[in-house]
């Protein structure tokens, strides 16, 4: 099932969360993989190009690591019953 390694992403970023301080450059981390991930484990197009209007989004923004892993994170546990 596709949505394991989706699951692994997620759990990763959980860690993260939990962890409390989460920098810029381990967030560009979890994000390249969390893109990847997706595009990996899933057909649908809407999908990925929803998920890429997140990063956009909390990219271009000016909150911190902790919040844009979060906003991500939301739309990825969001997502993970329909992969």
């Amino acid at each position: 099932m596709h949505n394991q390694y989706l699951q692994q992403v997620i759990d990763r970023g959980l860690d993260m969360l939990r962890s409390g301080s989460v920098t810029d450059e381990m967030f560009s981390i979890w994000l390249e993989w969390s893109k990847s991930v997706l595009r990996m484990t899933t057909n649908n197009p809407r999908i990925s190009h929803d998920y890429m209007s997140v990063v956009m989004f909390a990219m271009s923004s000016s909150m911190r690591a902790y919040d844009r892993l979060s906003m991500c994170m939301r739309y990825l546990v969001q997502m993970l019953p329909f992969l």
